[in-house]
């Protein structure tokens, strides 16, 4: 795990390269964190714009981009997180007054793993944490997850379609995203590939810090069917807006820092300007 400025250097908190690499740090942080099998460079405007550098023109923010493997357990890279942040901030060439974190997909998972861990060691970081944004992140599972789980335990129960069961040999990230692990609590001591129900521990949002919601449905209404079921192809519209059947699971959201964007799909959301223009809208 590190950070890369935006011409792609890697950063080394607690080392002197980064006031080398930052030779223009403002007192105000973005970090964008990438999902599942992506990387940093897909934040770089593969399309319409890149979010970081909009970012900065508009609000002088400095942004930097998190690689991390996705393979690992999202609690590993969540309180892994939580220690480059704090290193990130002691080491930073200019008083940070305010930091903000941006997951796509599992980045933003990560984030909310690194804000649990990092508030449960009363990490100064998180005293500077003013903003967090999810993208499309599932926060109670992807569908997709969810379906492929189901897929491999089915044919883990016959004899001749057992070998075939290729879901017992994906990563232990992927096998977070089907209920949306956090913690190690979520996994530890439980077999991942058996069919248990969603025992998470439940994990609020950290209060000081506002919460911002962004998902993806493909079809033109949110009401229709494809919406519905299938959201932005990856996650469904429930789990990107933190909605869940039980109350102490389900995120507490206010209205006006939820938005639907139809036609859209997951990958959608990391360059396209309509989402852009909302982003910047809500740090300005």
């Amino acid at each position: 795990m590190h950070f890369r400025n935006s011409c792609g250097d890697k950063l080394l908190p607690g080392s002197a390269s980064v006031s080398d690499a930052i030779p223009d740090a403002s007192s105000r942080i973005v970090v964008l964190v990438h999902g599942l099998c992506l990387s940093h460079e897909y934040w770089k405007g593969h399309n319409e714009g890149n979010l970081g550098a909009e970012l900065k023109n508009a609000h002088g923010f400095t942004p930097l981009y998190l690689n991390y493997n996705t393979g690992r357990h999202i609690s590993s890279n969540g309180k892994e997180l939580s220690e480059q942040l704090q290193l990130l901030i002691e080491t930073w060439p200019a008083e940070v007054e305010e930091l903000t974190l941006i997951g796509h997909s599992m980045g933003g998972l990560v984030i909310r793993s690194a804000c649990w861990y990092g508030s449960e060691l009363d990490l100064p970081w998180t005293k500077r944490l003013k903003n967090a944004l999810y993208l499309g992140s599932p926060h109670h599972g992807a569908a997709l997850a969810k379906a492929g789980h189901l897929l491999t335990f089915v044919m883990g129960q016959f004899r001749y379609a057992s070998p075939f069961a290729l879901g017992r040999h994906t990563s232990a990230g992927i096998k977070d995203l089907r209920h949306g692990n956090l913690l190690d609590d979520d996994w530890k001591d439980i077999d991942q590939d058996d069919f248990h129900p969603d025992d998470r521990k439940p994990v609020p949002l950290r209060e000081g810090t506002r919460h911002y919601f962004i998902a993806a449905a493909i079809g033109k209404h949110m009401s229709d069917f494809p919406s519905t079921m299938l959201g932005d192809l990856l996650v469904r519209l429930d789990s990107a807006k933190g909605q869940h059947s039980d109350n102490l699971k389900k995120l507490s959201i206010r209205p006006e820092d939820c938005r639907v964007f139809e036609k859209l799909n997951h990958l959608d959301l990391l360059d396209n300007k309509v989402v852009h223009d909302q982003i910047l809208g809500w740090l300005a």
